[in-house]
């Protein structure tokens, strides 16, 4: 009786035992599959979204100068960037006199 016991208590540890390797498998593949999408996000996506913050920060300081140019004269909506001060060589350069 006892040997019988301990035989159906083997059956059904064994039982256990490989539902538990099937659980551990797939749990192996999932994360294999979560390194896979996680090499993915690095190797494509990462420099892609690198590319996107340079070029949001380069049109930022863009149109901050913008801003700021429009905040000290805002007439130049209307008629334009007034030309700079003449440089040497050129009709009214002074010479900072």
């Amino acid at each position: 009786m006892l040997i019988g016991s301990a035989s159906g208590l083997a059956l059904k540890l064994d039982a256990r035992v490989d539902t538990l390797a099937h659980a551990v498998a797939g749990m192996q593949a999932s994360v294999e599959e979560v390194g896979i999408a996680a090499r993915a996000v690095n190797d494509e996506t990462m420099p892609r979204v690198n590319v996107l913050i340079d070029d949001v920060s380069r049109e930022t300081r863009t149109l901050g100068r913008a801003i700021n140019t429009l905040g000290e004269q805002p007439q130049s909506i209307v008629f334009g960037t007034p030309p700079g001060a003449p440089g040497p060589g050129e009709p009214g350069f002074t010479g900072g006199k």
